[in-house]
Formats: C-alpha cells, structure tokens, sequence
C-alpha cells in the first residue's frame, strides 16, 4: 500500500493536491472551532441493470453507444438478477483514470479488451451512472459531492509547469486561512481486487 499525509493551506478555491498518483481514499481534516473531517472513497462506481446474457467479468471494458465513454471494470459486484437470465444488476467498481468521457443512463457493449475508436453498437448492459462516494462528518454523517466533496484529479499535462495526478479538495472544505491535513492511500498491484464473502466473490453472491 502507497499512502502519503501531510498539511495544506486552505485558498477559498478547489485545490489539487499532487501525489503522482490518485488515491482510492482520502481523508482531510480541517483545524478550526468545529473540527471537520471528509472522508472519501475515490474508485468510479458505475451502477448497470438489464445486463445481457454475456456475463461482463473484471478486467474487461464496456464502453457506451449514445456518448461514446468507455471504462475498464476493475471489480464485479452483482445485486440482482443473473447474466444467464439476462436481468443481471449491480455495480461496476473502476479505477478514475480509466474510465474516458461521461457515462450517463444508456446502454453499452462489452469488450475483452480496450475499445478504440469504432462505434459501440450491440446492447450488452445498461449503464446509469458513474459516481464518486464521500462523506462529510461534523455532529453527523453527511453525504457531499461536488465542491463539498473530494475528487480524483488525473493531472494536466499541458500546464506550466505539468500537474502530476492526485485528489481535488473541494473549495467549501479549503476554506481560506484555515489548516488541513490530509490522509491518502493507493492500493499496490494485486491489493485491490474485491474481498471474498463466504468463500465466494461479489460478482455472484449477492444474486
């Protein structure tokens, strides 16, 4: 496991915290009267029901018909439904960095490896959303996104100098003048593969 901590100064304005690499966690606490913790999880989850009768298994791609993302499935967690009866339904647990372009509610064709630039066209799953998962802890848990929240940050190379990839704090949390620190953590090849449950892994167990 990768982690780093450290202490930064609040602007006002969303900042991007460069580590080289985008973390799968992030806490940030902000030193001030009413301590403030956020916490968040930065893996993309995208949400698929209606799934064809080929089963989409980790380490393949999907990659949408209407707008033309594509995203790399890390994990396979499946809530309902099987992929034999064609009602499968659950989440897609990916990595930020690959996932490209906006995943909206649409459908999807499964691939074994990266798609390139030819057209999706066979309908294998549909897709909802993608989503980042933070919280926001003050007297009680809070649910945040956006500028409340914390982000992956893919870096920028066309900047000078270039952004390394990291996390995004939120401008309501780096509130100007006040104190943060920050906790991150990236899993090492081979860490981050799903847990097993009764001896069985999420892709069928909860079906």
């Amino acid at each position: 496991m990768t982690a780093r901590s450290g202490l930064i100064h609040g602007t006002g304005n969303a900042l991007n915290i460069e580590l080289g690499w985008i973390p799968d966690y992030v806490e940030v606490t902000s030193f001030e009267a009413t301590t403030r913790l956020v916490k968040a999880w930065l893996g993309k989850v995208i949400v698929f029901t209606g799934g064809g009768t080929t089963e989409i298994k980790a380490g393949e791609w999907i990659k949408t018909i209407t707008n033309g993302a594509k995203a790399r499935i890390r994990e396979v967690i499946l809530d309902s439904g099987t992929w034999a009866g064609g009602d499968a339904a659950g989440w897609f647990v990916c990595n930020a960095e690959e996932i490209t372009g906006t995943i909206g509610s649409e459908n999807a064709q499964r691939y074994a490896s990266e798609p390139g630039t030819a057209v999706a066209t066979s309908d294998d799953v549909s897709v909802v959303l993608d989503v980042e998962f933070g919280v926001d802890i003050d007297t009680e848990i809070a649910k945040v996104t956006g500028a409340a929240g914390i982000l992956s940050f893919v870096g920028n190379a066309d900047t000078t100098p270039k952004q390394a990839k990291g996390f995004t704090i939120g401008a309501t949390i780096s509130a100007d003048g006040l104190l943060l620190g920050y906790y991150a953590m990236k899993n090492d090849p081979g860490e981050g593969q799903g847990p097993l449950v009764l001896g069985v892994p999420q892709s069928s167990l909860w079906a």
